[in-house]
This record gives C-alpha cells, sequence and structure tokens, in this order.
C-alpha cells in the first residue's frame, strides 16, 4: 500500500470556493488539506493515500521514527482550512519564500478539519477526518490517510526536521521563527520548498518543541499563469478522547478479502418541496489489509447499476471513536445506553452518546451510537456479537435559508434466517 504523510488536511481545500456545488468532481491533491471534491459533495469520501507526497520526499529518515510521545490513538486534531484563487505572487520574479495568508485572509467558505488518529502501530498510522462547514457546522465530507508513526497527517518526529535543517536539498529553505495560534504561542521551524519546475510552492510550520504542523500551505501556479490558487491549513487545537474499546483488538472476520456490501439511499426535504425521490445506492467493501488494531478497505460506490470508476480507501481503528467498520467486541459489551463516550466538542458543539442498547432484528443484540450537533445528527448501529457496523445515518441541513435537510442512510446487505413457518391457529 502507498502511504502518504500529511496527506488529508489539504484534500478538501481547493473547492471551499464553491463546496455548495453538491457533486463537483475536480480532483486536484495537496500534500495535507481535503480536495475540491471533497468539499463539493455532502456524501463524499476521499482517500489520500496514494497522492504525491512532497515532505514525506524531503523527510524519508521518517518513515523509520517512532511516533512523538504527545500522539497516542484516540487523539484529536483541529485545523481551520481554507482556499482562494488570486494574484500570481510569484509570476515576475522567482519567490523561494512564498507568502503565508492566514484562512481568515482568504475568500472562501469557512471550514474546520477535525482529524482522529484511528491507528498507531510499530509501522503504520492512519487518520480519518471530517470536513465541517457552515456556522454552526455541519459535516460535510470523510477524508482518510495513512502514514508512518514518524511522519503522518499533523505531526512529524521533530528528528526528521532538524536532520532537514542540517542537509537542506535544492529549493528549501528553513528558518526559526514564532507562531500563534488559537492554543498560544509556539516556538517553530519554518520549511519552504519550491520544486524545480513544478508549479508549486510549499511553506510548513513546525512546533520546534512537538513536531505538532502548525501551519501549511500549498501555491498552485495556474496555467493561466497571472494566478495561483493558495490551500491553508492553520493549526486551532488537540485533545484527547478517552474511548472503552482502545484495549481491544479487531473481530476475527477483519481480514484481508472479506467483502460486504450496503444498500442505502440519499433524499433531501425543504419545507416548500417535502421528500425528494431517493437516490438508491449500493457500497462494495472490501478489506484489503488488517492487523489486531486496525484495517484498510476498499469502498466502490454504485448508483442505479453503475460503478464509480474510482474507489477510495477507508480506515478503521481501536482509536476510532465513530464511522469505523467495527468496533472490538470488548468494547460493546461494556456499553449501556446513556453512556457518553464524548460529552462535548468544543469546537464543533456537537456530542456522542450510547442511545440504545438493546435487540434488533432476528434477535441481534446491538449497540446504537449517536453523535449530534445544533445542524446535523449520525449513528452507527454495530451488531454485539461480531462487532460489525449494520447500519448508519447521516441527516444534516445543507442549506439554511431554505431549511433543506440531507438524510442518508445505509443498511449491511447480508443473507437472513428464513422466516418460521407459523401453524394456523385451529
Amino acid at each position: 500500500m502507498k502511504r502518504a504523510a500529511i496527506a488529508s488536511l489539504y484534500a478538501a481545500l481547493i473547492a471551499l470556493l464553491a463546496f455548495a456545488q453538491p457533486l463537483g468532481a475536480a480532483n486536484v491533491r495537496l500534500p495535507s488539506l481535503p480536495s475540491r471534491a471533497q468539499l463539493n459533495s455532502p456524501v463524499s469520501t476521499a482517500d489520500t493515500s496514494t497522492e504525491h507526497n512532497w515532505l514525506l520526499s524531503l523527510m524519508p529518515a521518517a518513515r523509520n521514527m517512532e511516533a512523538p510521545d504527545w500522539v497516542t490513538e484516540g487523539l484529536r486534531a483541529y485545523y481551520r482550512v481554507a482556499a482562494d484563487t488570486v494574484e500570481n505572487p510569484f509570476r515576475d520574479e522567482p519567490v523561494v519564500i512564498a507568502p503565508t495568508p492566514r484562512a481568515g485572509e482568504l475568500n472562501s467558505a469557512p471550514a474546520i478539519m477535525r482529524t482522529d488518529v484511528v491507528a498507531l502501530a510499530s509501522r503504520y498510522a492512519a487518520t480519518s477526518s471530517t470536513i465541517f462547514v457552515g456556522q454552526p457546522p455541519i459535516p460535510w465530507s470523510d477524508v482518510f490517510s495513512t502514514g508512518y508513526p514518524g511522519i503522518c497527517d499533523f505531526w512529524v518526529n521533530i528528528n526528521a526536521v532538524k536532520a532537514l535543517q542540517m542537509s537542506l536539498p535544492a529549493g528549501v529553505y528553513t528558518s526559526a521563527t514564532a507562531y500563534v495560534s488559537s492554543s498560544g504561542v509556539h516556538p517553530a521551524i519554518r520549511v519552504d520548498y519550491a520544486p524545480a519546475g513544478a508549479g508549486h510552492y510549499f511553506t510548513w510550520l513546525f512546533d520546534s518543541d512537538t513536531g505538532l504542523v502548525l501551519y501549511q500551505a500549498e501555491w498552485i501556479v495556474l496555467k493561466d499563469d497571472r494566478y495561483a490558487h493558495v490551500v491553508v491549513a492553520e493549526f486551532v487545537s488537540k485533545r484527547y478522547v478517552t474511548l472503552p474499546w482502545t484495549s481491544g483488538v479487531a473481530p476475527s472476520w477483519v481480514v484481508p478479502g472479506t467483502s460486504f456490501s450496503y444498500q442505502g439511499s440519499i433524499r433531501t426535504w425543504s419545507p416548500a418541496t417535502g421528500f425528494s425521490l431517493p437516490i438508491p445506492a449500493v457500497l462494495n467493501v472490501e478489506i484489503l489489509s488488517a492487523d489486531r488494531k486496525w484495517s484498510s478497505v476498499r469502498i466502490q460506490r454504485m448508483f442505479s447499476g453503475a460503478m464509480e470508476d474510482s474507489a477510495i480507501q477507508a480506515h478503521s481503528g481501536t482509536g476510532t471513536l465513530t464511522g469505523g467498520f467495527w468496533i472490538p467486541r470488548t468494547g460493546l459489551l461494556k456499553m449501556e445506553a446513556g453512556d457518553i463516550l464524548d460529552a462535548f466538542d468544543p469546537v464543533i458543539g456537537s456530542t456522542v452518546e450510547v442511545a440504545y442498547v438493546g435487540y434488533a432484528s432476528y434477535n441481534s443484540p446491538v449497540v446504537t451510537i449517536f453523535e449530534w450537533a445544533e445542524k446535523y445528527k449520525r449513528a452507527w448501529i454495530y451488531r454485539i456479537d461480531d462487532g460489525m457496523l449494520l447500519y448508519w445515518l447521516d441527516e444534516k441541513v445543507v442549506d439554511p435559508s431554505t431549511g433543506t435537510v440531507q438524510r442518508a442512510e445505509w443498511q449491511l446487505i447480508e443473507d437472513r434466517p428464513e422466516e418460521p413457518e407459523v401453524s394456523p391457529t385451529p
């Protein structure tokens, strides 16, 4: 599997200017921000594992380094992200040290990326990110990324950065600086990179003590070289979420080659028009790789019998709070209705709780996990016997001006036992 550290914070940003267009298809990738497709599509997911990673190419030794001691499963980080098309600052003369606009200075819709460390192993790290747009925030799309313990979405082992400073490749410049985030003032190492002939300019700021990514930007010179596109991610805060299943392991069925499918529908509702006709769809899922604590799957979506051209990868792990395809059975057995898994997300304003523990159809014991905030709600139902995701719901206000709500539901497709024949009452 190809791995891309620092690969999802940029993936959905390029479309911030037009995220309200529901199914945009542009697919420009940046080293760590989300892409246009993610912000354009309120039902999309994306994987950034196969994208070229410029930062990793500068710090290949980070592949063999340990994660910083503050990086653990259950860590959640928040970044403010933005994008804009502006006059090209590199046109008249080559500029190595690029401008560093803040997210609030760019003319794009506001967005927050919330990133969870879902798996951390000796040679593997994976994150799951949700992009939130609007105010109050709603989840717009999900992005997944893989990397190494020493370099992943929002961190780098600081020794890799210091090694880079000692031997600078062509086009790379570093300097000491300070960075002010919502969490305070950070001593920082700034890295600027202008790959020869690429039409790209990168800036990263790392906390010089911890390796936390504080700021990152990419400039892309457009075909009309009077203009350039810039995307920015700036650190907001981080915190740790305690999960009741962190010490558990993946269920026994989580092995490469296992495949399963979900049937679902997507529909909207508005006060003026009522419910739209549902759009039926099928998600085909196959496990590509797995270990005791994590799994990677390929997801391919099919509408009206036609398979989409591209598939994406998604990751589940013992560090996943919501949305994984499985939860360790030992964690599910501990849960009771009313348990609070995350009392309040201070950035998003959401709560995660156990809404129901009991029996579903065919006498299957299940646990329902519910995430909700002012303008959205999400629910996931897991079967206790094997930890498998049976159903999930994603409902959100997609147009506050009209009150339009989008609702997507997905149900596991599986063979059901035949209903027993009931003899007529004499």
